[in-house]
């Protein structure tokens, strides 16, 4: 009681520094400050009656083994003051205690038998502490004897002082030795990897320089052989010469202007992708704080914190990625996976993370993993990624970078396989990113008359980035009318595809270009990637309307080369409904708030684990489970630097694939919907609810002097025709297109 009463303020607040840790360091710097005199004194450095008397006292007693003695004093002290209460003193002291008597006679094993009492022998050996300690050892056991005593007190002594058992000792060492040899491994490894890619960079280069010169001087002779004027197209090489390049030409651009001529056999311009790869930010010096050691720790902690809820497992593989490290376990005979999923917040509190995600079983494998957060986050640039080889050579034009996984392998995606991806998290998740590296991928290595984008961003802020990008399919749209016209296009150019796909005798668009390369007839059609930024405010306007039109180009559009990229920060059943999910297989959850949210996206639970900023679980539509990946990061700098290089390259569109803007906004919210029989007074309705800013059926009785049931078949009429929302109970109906100064409080009362 004491203690605590002297450890507290008056006013009930705590002292910053107890008195007890105050003893300690203050015992800790005379123990350091003794050390360093004796030690000064011993090497003849410095005078002084005390200390001349003190350190003949230390020569006389240990020899040259009172340096061993200084040396022993200071580091005490300094553990005093580091580690405070951890410290068992008086083991510790002891341990070492015994050390220094062991070292002091092994000094004096080295004087001749007999000689040990020469006071010639005791200041230049072990002192007089070592001569009757090993002329006593000598004369009881011998020379032989005496070792094997002194290896058992040099045990002894370590077990004391660090407290720990001999088997203890022996297998710290062992992960220490095996750590140690493991990373030595991976560095040679890496080398070898490191030397490997150099030469085959190398080579390659000397391919392409050498294949160059031969089509140049090719061209000079074909120029020079020909008397009449060359055409102003420059010379193509011939099909075998191009597939010896790693990266042939697709396009020529004519300097200065933004008109191209198309050739339709190779995949993109080299220009073209060096020129976007150039644009981004290189991938910096990894920052690895995770040591073998604080590795060798998680695994300690891992095993003890299981241990001590009465589950025997042991860790038997560990795995660094970016962003997290998993820990494989593999659990006794009898041990239920249950038992180790529900310990994940007890995990976390031993590991002192931020969060642990516990996957069991890891896919493929008997072990159950144990996934902890580094301590620092290694950024994952996406120029890294799209400069892979894996990336460069990849046969689909909707390959895009999505990552690296939990072991730090590069992770790519096609998106032509998916057919559509559906994307959600909290905000500042990621999702916006994701969106920025998936366009800015697809872009960098197709032509902009074979992948077309039409992007829809409600947020206004994100997908605007890209407009004047000549992969755009109209102009970034950001309100709700130009979505529903964009989607209305999208449909229509569906429709026609599949039209175009009849006649030609083809299932789909990839059969169809080639059908169209090989007759030299027609020309080949674009995939179109539709892409919504923020998914639950169009819903919220018209959600209805918005999942019929989703869910009918997801149902449909796949053959025609048309996907969907729909992405929302709140993944709930009202915005990601039945129909979209079952019409989306293919999902990325970002970090989100419960588990219900989970279970929203991706059908299970884990989610709500990640530790956002690009965390992410990929559940792709042939895995059984999703895979955790760090996301590509690519910056709102780099994605406006990519634009300008693209627009420099192709110049910005003349004209765009969908007229999203040319038809009346109320002609595009009509949603293609007809009226049988509209009532006279329809017009005048629309112009009143639109007017008020709300609608219900007794408001267009008094606007309109008419009855109840007039009124609310007009309403019907104007629900149908998309005018206004549906019904909410007792609130007045929400109007989807009100005029510019309509009032708003009415329409601000409804979405509350």
């Amino acid at each position: 009681m004491s203690e605590r009463k002297t450890s507290l303020r008056k006013d009930g607040r705590k002292e910053p520094v107890s008195l007890s840790d105050l003893w300690y360091e203050v015992v800790g710097l005379i123990f350091l400050a003794l050390g360093g005199l004796l030690f000064v004194g011993l090497s003849g450095r410095a005078g002084g009656i005390v200390l001349y008397h003190l350190t003949n006292l230390l020569r006389s007693l240990f020899g040259i083994g009172g340096y061993a003695f200084a040396t022993l004093l200071a580091f005490t002290g300094i553990a005093l003051i580091a580690q405070k209460r951890q410290l068992p003193v008086l083991s510790f002291s002891l341990g070492c205690s015994a050390l220094l008597w062991v070292l002091v006679t092994a000094l004096h094993f080295g004087v001749t038998s007999g000689q040990e009492l020469s006071q010639e022998k005791i200041a230049t050996h072990g002192g007089w502490v070592g001569a009757l300690t090993s002329f006593l050892l000598r004369k009881a056991f011998g020379d032989v004897g005496s070792v094997i005593v002194l290896t058992v007190a040099t045990l002894v002594g370590i077990l004391v002082a660090s407290r720990r058992t001999l088997t203890g000792l022996f297998e710290s060492a062992r992960k220490r030795l095996n750590s140690w040899w493991i990373a030595w491994l991976n560095y040679r490894q890496e080398g070898r990897g490191k030397r490997a890619d150099r030469k085959e960079k190398a080579k390659v280069a000397q391919q392409v320089a050498t294949k160059a010169e031969q089509s140049e001087s090719k061209s000079a002779e074909q120029i020079a052989s020909k008397s009449e004027p060359s055409d102003s197209r420059q010379n193509i090489p011939s099909k075998s010469d191009d597939s010896e390049f790693p990266f042939p030409m697709e396009t020529i651009v004519t300097a200065g202007t933004g008109k191209r001529s198309r050739k339709r056999e190779l995949p993109f311009l080299p220009e073209h992708y060096e020129k976007v790869t150039s644009a981004l930010e290189p991938p910096r010096p990894e920052d690895n704080p995770e040591t073998a050691t604080s590795i060798e720790d998680g695994i300690k902690l891992v095993e003890e914190t299981l241990m001590s809820f009465k589950i025997e497992a042991k860790v038997v593989n560990v795995k660094r990625g970016p962003v997290i490290t998993r820990y494989e376990v593999q659990p006794a005979p009898g041990i239920r996976v249950k038992r180790i999923e529900n310990l994940a917040d007890d995990l976390a509190l031993a590991l002192a993370a931020i969060d642990v995600r516990v996957e069991a079983p890891v896919p493929g494998k008997s072990v159950i993993g144990i996934e902890v957060p580094n301590r620092r986050i290694a950024l994952v640039r996406l120029r890294e990624l799209i400069e892979l080889e894996e990336f460069k050579t990849a046969p689909s034009k909707l390959t895009f970078a999505l990552g690296k996984d939990i072991a730090g392998s590069p992770k790519l995606a096609d998106l032509g396989k998916m057919p559509h991806l559906l994307i959600g998290g909290a905000t500042n998740s990621g999702k916006s990113v994701c969106l920025n590296s998936l366009i800015v991928s697809i872009m960098s290595r197709s032509h902009p008359d074979e992948v077309k984008f039409s992007l829809i961003d409600p947020k206004r802020v994100e997908l605007t980035l890209f407009n004047g990008a000549p992969h755009l399919a109209h102009p970034v749209v950001v309100d709700a009318k130009g979505a529903v016209k964009a989607l209305k296009c999208a449909i229509k150019e569906m429709e026609n595809r599949y039209r175009l796909f009849a006649e030609a005798g083809v299932r789909n668009i990839d059969s169809y270009n080639e059908r169209v390369k090989k007759e030299e007839e027609g020309e080949p059609l674009p995939h179109i990637i539709i892409v919504i930024d923020e998914l639950a405010d169009l819903m919220m306007q018209s959600g209805n309307e918005f999942e019929k039109l989703i869910c009918r180009i997801a149902q449909l559009a796949r053959a025609t080369g048309i996907h969907l990229v729909v992405a929302t920060q709140r993944p709930s059943v009202n915005v990601i409904t039945g129909l979209i999910k079952a019409n989306i297989p293919s999902r990325i959850a970002f970090a989100v708030a419960s588990q219900t949210d989970s279970r929203v996206i991706l059908d299970c639970n884990g989610a709500e684990r990640l530790i956002g900023r690009g965390d992410m679980l990929f559940q792709p539509i042939d895995a059984p489970k999703p895979i955790r990946i760090q996301g590509a990061f690519v910056s709102e700098r780099e994605v406006n630097k990519v634009v300008e290089v693209l627009i420099n390259e192709y110049g910005e569109p003349d004209e765009y694939l969908f007229d999203v803007y040319s038809e009346d906004a109320e002609e595009a919210l009509m949603l293609g919907f007809k009226l049988d029989k509209k009532d006279p007074l329809f017009d005048k309705a629309v112009e009143i609810v639109r007017r008020k800013g709300y609608a219900s059926a007794s408001l267009l009785q008094r606007e309109l002097e008419i009855g109840y049931p007039r009124a609310g078949k007009l309403i019907d009429q104007l629900e149908k025709a998309g005018i206004i929302g549906p019904a909410e109970g007792n609130k007045p109906r929400k109007v989807l297109m009100p005029l510019v100064d309509a009032p708003i409080d009415a329409e601000t009362d409804v979405s509350k």
